[in-house]
C-alpha cells in the first residue's frame, strides 16, 4: 500500500478483497465434475482464522503503529467497538492499562483494536468470497 494515500473505509474494505480473492484457491484448470468437487473441498477446507490473522499481521498497516488512529479513524463506531471488545476479551477483561504487557502505550492499543477490525473485516470478505466461489463450483457442476 503506498503510504501517501491516505486510509479510507474503502481503502480497507478494497484491500481486504483483494487479499480475500489472492488467499482462496485457483478455480481448477479442467471444467469437469470431479474437478469443481475438489475445488469445493478445497474452499471447505481453507483455514479462514489462520488465513486472515496471518495476513492482516503482515500487513504494513498492522507492522506500524502510527496506522493504527488513521485505520480507527476510518471505520464506523460499531466496527470499532466490536474490535475494541475483541482486543478486552482476548486479554482476558483487564484494564486497558495492564494491557499489552504492562505497558500503556496509546499507540499499540490503537494499532490492536485497528488489527482486530481489520482481521474481522478481511473475514468477512473471505466468508463472502468463499460462498461466492461455492456457488460458481455448483453452478458448473449443474450445468454438466
Amino acid at each position: 500500500m503506498n503510504n501517501d494515500n491516505p486510509i479510507t473505509y474503502k481503502a480497507i474494505i478494497d484491500r481486504c478483497k483483494g487479499d480475500a480473492i489472492d488467499g482462496l484457491p485457483d478455480f481448477p484448470k479442467a471444467g469437469d465434475i470431479d474437478s469443481w468437487e475438489n475445488y469445493i473441498n478445497e474452499l471447505d477446507d481453507f483455514e479462514v482464522f489462520d488465513y486472515c490473522h496471518e495476513t492482516v499481521g503482515n500487513w504494513d498497516w498492522s507492522i506500524y503503529t502510527h496506522y493504527g488512529w488513521k485505520i480507527l479513524h476510518a471505520l464506523p463506531q460499531s466496527i470499532i467497538d466490536d474490535a475494541e471488545q475483541q482486543f478486552l476479551d482476548i486479554n482476558g477483561g483487564m484494564a486497558i492499562e495492564d494491557t499489552c504487557g504492562g505497558m500503556f502505550d496509546i499507540w499499540t492499543i490503537q494499532s490492536q483494536i485497528a488489527y482486530h477490525a481489520c482481521v474481522a473485516l478481511l473475514t468477512e470478505q473471505v466468508q463472502e468470497t468463499v460462498e461466492e466461489l461455492r456457488a460458481v463450483a455448483q453452478t458448473s457442476i449443474d450445468n454438466q
